[in-house]
């Protein structure tokens, strides 16, 4: 239920993103989305502080919620608001599916994970049917405007 819960507001998330990036300043209002989020990641931040306690905090440590909190929120939030204010909805979908490789290639070069040949195997077949979907789509997209222009 909350994989549901999440991808339907995560698809709401999307479509109103690209609502406010018509009328508004996509830098704002992507900080201000960021702002909306605050108060709940406060609250469950001090709740697992209450609850688990601190540990030793390292260099490491502050780059790694420094990288969080920068590259993976702030930047990567924007560059999403971004593709959803600029290309068609569907095809600004598929770039969710980038994901994984670029999570792949960062765990690889950052963390030393092995990347096996059945890993690789499953990348390959689930980028496929991505490309697959996306060239459906952009075909679609392009009769359909072939049609409007007639």
């Amino acid at each position: 239920m909350s994989l549901l819960s999440a991808a339907l507001t995560w698809a709401l998330y999307s479509v109103l993103v690209r609502k406010v990036s018509q009328t508004g300043d996509l830098l704002t209002s992507s900080a201000v989305m960021l702002l909306g989020g605050l108060p709940s990641s406060l609250a469950l931040g001090l709740w697992e502080i209450y609850t688990q306690g601190v540990g030793q905090i390292t260099i490491g440590i502050i780059g790694g919620l420094l990288f969080l909190g920068i590259i993976s929120t702030a930047i990567a939030m924007f560059l999403w608001n971004y593709a959803f204010a600029e290309l068609p909805a569907a095809l600004a979908s598929l770039t969710f599916f980038a994901q994984p490789v670029v999570g792949t290639l960062l765990g690889w070069f950052f963390l030393a994970e092995k990347i096996t040949p059945l890993f690789l195997a499953g990348g390959a077949f689930d980028q496929y049917w991505n490309f697959d979907l996306n060239q459906r789509i952009t075909d679609a997209m392009e009769q359909k405007t072939a049609s409007d222009l007639k």
